[in-house]
């Protein structure tokens, strides 16, 4: 009796560990990489319990009350849950469509040393949280955002407002420019490029078995 009862608690163990949070590759950063008044170490993707997330390492230098705001690209009807050390903060919610500076609201006190910062999506695609921003002012403040996220974000809208290039236009631009090599293509170009070119983009997200439908 005893024998079955220990291999039922081992088959619960083994369902229990099997359903642990999965992680993708962390990504750290050096010394100098900040996260508004805090120092950033590292970030992952996380999957747990149906549902994925967006977690950040961060180092605290002074304790005191900061405010969390947010790089992101999110739905119009989208928000996300914020949590501290795994104590909820609030949800931040977008503002618009596409990429935007979400913020939450209200502060929280932090001691000095490690934290991490997880946002939650609402499903399990890794919300895509490019950067976060631990503030000991309020982030509504625009003149606090880095200008780095300010370029960026308008950017995004300057792209927003080119006009669409049809099919044949892209074609006939691709029969002209084939073969065509870019000089130094290892540099970085903050103007547009008229060669037409394929990409892939690459976004976590795991499966439970089952049947799915993808669409784009």
């Amino acid at each position: 009796m005893r024998k079955i009862y220990l291999l039922i608690f081992l088959g619960l163990l083994c369902s229990v560990t099997g359903t642990r949070a999965q992680q993708t590759e962390k990504k750290y950063y050096n010394t100098k990489v900040m996260a508004g008044d805090a120092c950033l170490r590292a970030s992952y993707g996380e999957y747990a319990n149906g549902v994925s997330s967006k977690v950040f390492i961060v180092d605290v230098t002074r304790p005191g009350k900061y405010y969390f705001s947010s790089l992101a690209t999110m739905s119009r009807s989208e928000s996300y849950k914020v949590f501290v050390d795994e104590s909820p903060l609030e949800s931040i919610s977008a503002g618009k469509q596409g990429w935007q500076i979400a913020s939450a609201t209200n502060a929280i006190n932090l001691k000095e040393g490690k934290h991490y910062v997880r946002i939650e999506g609402v499903n399990p695609m890794v919300p895509m949280v490019e950067e976060i921003l631990l503030t000991t002012a309020d982030p509504s403040s625009r003149a606090l955002v880095p200008e780095a996220m300010t370029t960026f974000l308008n950017n995004v809208e300057i792209m927003k407002q080119q006009p669409l290039v049809s099919s044949q236009e892209q074609q006939e631009q691709a029969s002209l420019t084939s073969n065509k090599v870019l000089p130094n293509p290892l540099g970085l170009y903050g103007h547009a490029i008229d060669t037409a070119f394929t990409y892939s983009h690459f976004s976590t997200i795991w499966l439970t078995p089952g049947t799915y439908t993808f669409t784009t």
